[in-house]
């Protein structure tokens, strides 16, 4: 049987409903956005589909003798939705006749299509099939667009919880209950609405805005054509406000092309395409329609069409914005290409959150084309172009002056270069070649910890946090009177992954720092994490008014996706491990060298500050991850690093 998938456009799932339940019979009725294997550019848009223990499109016979396999009892196409691992060594069907694409509600369909008619439809399926490509899809077979499909979807993670650099992840459980159940196309109590003789009355056409003869209403000097627009371009509830504000408004009323307006696109009645286009310039009784529909506006069918034509809307936004864009010329990154890893050579890369086509893509971004240049010589200056977005800002180029001239790869519009030069050579140093939050430490300062091979891989893209909870110049040394460290502490179950997690390093002061604070955290503290089971909070006192200092960290790991604990020196000569005798479940070789016998993946860092320096702040890659004891995603510190400074 396969896995339940969800529409790319509503968010609502593909399925076979219930017999008594004839409501949400149109939940089954999916097209597809489909092509063979490779052939990008080549998307289509498949008839109705069909619903079983495999998901299948009516025959294309443009396509039928690319993909022979897929073919099933003549007239079907066994079709892949919503793929985002492309790997044949872990996918016996994935091969040159494979079949796969992302799957529509029909009604969805017709209502992208209505929400925009005027994209040609070859035009907007091969756009919104690029778009696709390149969206990350949730484990639970649901396509992340960044949204949460107009409040349908609950988070397991919400944008305002996650950690910086993190992505928000969606949970497969409705949010909204049964509202997005209701068929948004055919629906009997809007049609009756409509079915209504509305015609529209002779008096609508003789209601105009007169001027008014109060000279402190700034309106009276504008002609009724004007005042017409003004009324017409407001919302609903910007009217309201206009009317309590202008006597003239309020006094003339509110003529026929005002309710017109109410159903023009971005308006609160835009969703109702039964009297757009044709239907909007038959006669009728706008006022009348208006308030009949405002009567069944809280009708859920209505409600969910409401919902998907908000999501079309965006959807086709940035359909147009694709469409606009110049092609990209680059060199397609295919499957068949398999793992850049795999490949006998390999070039340095450095990247932001991309899955290749053999790895999980549930988030971040994956590669589709690509670009490479040889550069001669020392780089002495690169100029970066960027574009904007939705609100974010993306590199669209780069440009490098070298000995030999100029090389550049990728669009570069004038307006918006950012000019980097070079300092010389040297070795890279932490700072430079790091993510900071909230920002990139100091120059004075020294930086050490969370270097390893293994650590640097699997971090990716998730910044370094720190706390200086020392000042940034150590001067909040003296008032440090204690640590407390939370976490999950299942150390005393022997298991071999996981025994302890850290979420929260806390720091105590005797007096007010930073603003009056008596404390500050890296990670997190909460109330509610000490009712999980193996929940702890363990302290050590330090004795700073006395010239105690943290002199040493050794921190520990299981494997590259998990800090196990560290041990906390002091100058007068205590050590703390957090929690207690980890250290004692963790084996750490000698050499830090993982033990191929075993399995063991155990490693540690000793982070010491160098000389005439003293430990004034930590960092630590922050992520959300589901610790087991609340089958909840939860803030951990997944490494630990120490920001040292000049003794004073």
């Amino acid at each position: 049987m396969n896995q339940k998938v969800s529409c790319v456009l509503c968010g609502a799932p593909i399925f076979e409903p219930e017999p008594e339940d004839p409501s949400s019979k149109w939940m089954s009725s999916f097209r597809a956005l489909y092509t063979v294997w490779e052939d990008w550019s080549q998307a289509r848009i498949s008839g109705v589909g069909r619903c079983s223990w495999r998901n299948m499109i009516p025959l294309d016979q443009a396509v039928a003798r690319q993909a022979p396999s897929a073919i099933v009892d003549g007239v079907w196409l066994k079709v892949n939705l919503l793929m985002h691992l492309f790997d044949p060594a872990l996918h016996v069907e994935w091969n040159p006749q494979t079949v796969w694409g992302f799957p529509l509600h029909d009604c969805c369909w017709h209502l992208l299509r209505l929400n925009d008619p005027e994209v040609p439809e070859h035009v907007a399926v091969q756009n919104l099939f690029d778009l696709c490509r390149s969206q990350p899809v949730q484990q639970h077979k649901t396509m992340d667009w960044g949204h949460d499909y107009a409040g349908l979807l609950a988070y397991e993670l919400a944008p305002t919880a996650a950690c910086p650099g993190e992505s928000a992840i969606l949970s497969r459980r409705p949010l909204i209950g049964e509202t997005h159940l209701p068929d948004p196309i055919n629906i009997p109590e809007l049609q009756s609405v409509l079915d209504q003789e509305c015609l529209e009355l002779a008096s609508d056409h003789s209601s105009q805005l007169v001027s008014s003869n109060i000279s402190q209403d700034p309106f009276a000097i504008f002609p009724h054509e004007i005042l017409v627009e003004i009324l017409a371009d407001l919302d609903s509830a910007d009217v309201v406000s206009l009317l309590i504000a202008s006597r003239m408004f309020a006094s003339s009323g509110l003529p026929g092309p005002f309710w017109h307006s109410r159903f023009w696109p971005g308006k609160e009645f835009s969703h109702i395409f039964e009297l757009c286009g044709q239907g909007s310039s038959a006669p009728r009784n706008w006022r009348r329609t208006y308030g009949l529909l405002k009567t069944i506006n809280d009708n859920p069918a209505l409600e969910n069409r409401r919902r998907i034509w908000g999501l079309a809307s965006r959807l086709n936004t940035l359909i147009r914005v694709r469409t606009q864009l110049k092609a990209c010329e680059g060199i397609t990154i295919g499957p068949s290409e398999g793992c850049e890893s795999r490949k006998p050579h390999r070039w340095n890369q450095h990247m932001g959150n991309v899955s290749p086509f053999c790895s999980y893509f549930t988030r971040g971004s994956r590669a589709l084309y690509y670009r490479k240049s040889l550069l001669e010589g020392c780089v002495k200056e690169i100029t970066v172009s960027v574009n904007h977005l939705n609100g974010r800002t993306y590199i669209c180029g780069l440009s490098f002056a070298h000995q030999q001239g100029i090389t550049s790869i990728g669009n570069h519009p004038a307006m918006n270069m950012v000019l980097l030069r070079t300092d010389g050579a040297g070795a890279a140093r932490l700072r430079d070649t790091r993510l900071w939050y909230p920002e990139i430490p100091g120059p004075c300062l020294h930086l050490t910890g969370a270097e390893h091979e293994r650590l640097v891989e699997y971090r990716g893209v998730l910044p370094h946090s720190v706390c200086m909870f020392g000042g940034p110049d150590g001067a909040w040394l003296p008032h440090l009177t204690e640590v407390i460290v939370w976490g999950i502490d299942r150390s005393s179950l022997g298991e071999t992954g996981n025994n302890t997690l850290v979420f929260g390093i806390e720091f105590k002061y005797n007096k007010g720092v930073d603003d009056g604070r008596d404390s500050i955290v890296l990670g997190h503290t909460s109330a509610s994490y000490m009712a999980a089971p193996y929940s702890s909070a363990h302290r050590i006192l330090i004795d700073s008014p006395g010239g105690e200092r943290i002199t040493g960290i050794d921190v520990m790991y299981q494997d590259p996706d998990q800090m196990a604990g560290f041990i906390v020196y002091t100058s007068s000569g205590r050590r703390k491990e957090f929690p207690p005798h980890c250290k004692h479940y963790i084996q750490v070789d000698a050499e830090d060298e993982v033990d191929a016998e075993d399995g063991c993946d155990d490693f540690s860092e000793e982070l010491r500050p160098p000389s005439e320096t003293c430990i004034v702040g930590l960092y630590s890659t922050l992520e959300h991850n589901d610790i087991g004891a609340r089958s909840s995603y939860d803030k951990v510190l997944m490494d630990l690093g120490v920001v040292c400074a000049t003794k004073v």
